[in-house]
């Protein structure tokens, strides 16, 4: 990826020793690590709670649901849709409706629980099954699979993903819950990918106390502003997580950091 100079961010966190981020304008922001050095990891925000980490996408939805009128804030590109590695944190389709032909398209792996790992396998899908507590180590990547609380007929999920010396959170659909701290006591977090949209997840409230019992050195929210239901207010969400000494950095769909 192309490094450009930027103008530093008026408003750092003087606490803060995680990444320091260069505004470039509306839709692109790159972010360099003092923390832990080493080979820089790639996060792009895809929409709603998709999210792409270098050649890993964590819950792509590509498709309009079918009957709803339902779809993504973001148009995946052909280099969006470009992976290796596709995990999917449960069966509701705002969160892999689509997976399956960018696995095929990209002879792409796809990690997720017992129940829909099966389902993608009976259609000649490449699988990697796991479930709640088990870790696997697939294509340069160490996965481990955290409790979600929520509704699924699979066994609803988040993800700790761990490549190049970096620790990404993606909380999948959830509630706040205990079991938050001592993920962020045993992981050190370095980006926790939170959902904020309220009515079938975390609201802005519930999605603080998660911050802080995770502690990572950033938050990027997720899961909020795709339809009406789970509109939120990602400034607001942000400004309270500062006034905690907590890093919050809003992505629009599309934008990138690099960490």
């Amino acid at each position: 990826m192309r490094r450009f100079r930027g103008t530093r961010h008026p408003h750092p966190i003087p606490s803060y020793s995680g990444p320091v981020f260069y505004s470039l304008g509306a839709d692109i922001c790159i972010a360099r690590s003092r923390v832990n050095g080493g080979i820089s990891v790639l996060l792009k925000y895809l929409g709603h709670a998709s999210v792409k980490i270098d050649d890993l996408i964590v819950d792509p939805w590509t498709d309009e649901m079918p009957g709803m009128g339902l779809k993504n804030s973001h148009v995946f590109t052909a280099a969006d849709r470009k992976t290796n590695l596709i995990c999917i944190s449960h069966d509701h389709l705002d969160h892999h409706l689509g997976a399956e032909a960018l696995a095929k398209e990209n002879d792409a792996t796809v990690v997720t629980g017992f129940e829909l790992a099966v389902q993608y396998a009976a259609k000649g899908t490449k699988v990697e099954m796991m479930n709640v507590g088990g870790q696997i180590s697939v294509k340069d990547w160490s996965i481990f699979m955290t409790k979600a609380f929520h509704s699924a007929s699979s066994n609803p999920s988040g993800f700790i993903l761990r490549k190049n010396g970096k620790t990404v959170y993606h909380a999948g659909d959830t509630s706040f819950f205990s079991g938050m701290k001592n993920l962020g006591e045993r992981f050190s977090i370095d980006v926790a990918f939170l959902p904020i949209g309220d009515r079938f997840t975390m609201g802005i409230e519930e999605a603080v106390h998660a911050a802080q019992a995770l502690s990572p050195k950033l938050v990027i929210p997720i899961h909020f502003n795709t339809f009406p239901m789970i509109n939120a207010d990602e400034n607001d969400f942000k400004s309270r997580l500062e006034k905690l000494g907590i890093a919050c950095k809003p992505l629009k769909p599309g934008q990138e950091i690099e960490i």
